[in-house]
C-alpha cells in the first residue's frame, strides 16, 4: 500500500487536527443538549442535513450519522415530560461513550454553581475529558487530565452523585483504560 493511500485509509474523525470535524462535533453537540431540555430533535437532524449536504470524507458523514443514531437513542429515554433528573441524563451520555456531551451537558450545570458543587462537577468534567483526549489518541493529554480528575476525584468523592462509582472510576483513571467503566 503507498503511502497516500495508507494516509486515506488510517483518516479518522478528529477535532483537535481538524477544523470542520470540530465544527461537527460541537455543532451537533450543542443541538443535542438543547434537544434533552426541548425534546425536539428537528434542529440536529437540520444541522446532520446540513453538513451531510457538503463533500464530506466518509469517516465525517459516519460520525455524524452514528450521532444522530445515539442521540435518537438517548431522546427516547429522556422524554422532557417525564422530567428526568441531570444525572439520568448525564450516567446515559456517559454509558453510551458520549463524552464530549456529558461535558457539555455538566458543564452547563457547572456554570451555574459554586463552592465544592463546582468542584465535583469540574472533576466529572475531566474524567470525561480524559477519555475524550484517550479516544482522539491524545495520550500525554489525557493522563494530565486523568491524573488532576484522580486527585479531585479522592477529594470530593462525597460530592459525585453516586451513580457514579467514584472507586472504579478512579480504578481505570488511574490505569488510562481505553475502556471506560460504565455504571
Amino acid at each position: 500500500m503507498d503511502k497516500l493511500s495508507r494516509s486515506i485509509k488510517d483518516e479518522k474523525f478528529d477535532p483537535f487536527g481538524n477544523r470542520l470535524c470540530r465544527d461537527i462535533r460541537n455543532q451537533l453537540s450543542k443541538e443535542f443538549i438543547q434537544a434533552i431540555d426541548t425534546g425536539d430533535i428537528k434542529p440536529i437532524t437540520k444541522t446532520a442535513e446540513h453538513f451531510l449536504n457538503r463533500n464530506l470524507k466518509p469517516y465525517m458523514g459516519s460520525y455524524i450519522k452514528n450521532r444522530l443514531k445515539l442521540y435518537g437513542t438517548i431522546l427516547q429515554q429522556v422524554e422532557p415530560s417525564q422530567k428526568p433528573t441531570q444525572n439520568m441524563i448525564a450516567l446515559q451520555l456517559w454509558n453510551k461513550e458520549l463524552f464530549y456531551e456529558f461535558h457539555e451537558l455538566v458543564e452547563k450545570e457547572w456554570m451555574h454553581t459554586t463552592g465544592t458543587e463546582k468542584k465535583a462537577l469540574q472533576t466529572l468534567i475531566r474524567s470525561a475529558g480524559a477519555y475524550i483526549l484517550l479516544n482522539s489518541g491524545r495520550k500525554s493529554g489525557a493522563i494530565k487530565m486523568a491524573s488532576k480528575a484522580i486527585d479531585d476525584l479522592k477529594e470530593y468523592r462525597n460530592l459525585i452523585p453516586r451513580c457514579f462509582d467514584v472507586d472504579l472510576l478512579i480504578k481505570r483513571l488511574s490505569a488510562l483504560d481505553s475502556n471506560p467503566p460504565k455504571f
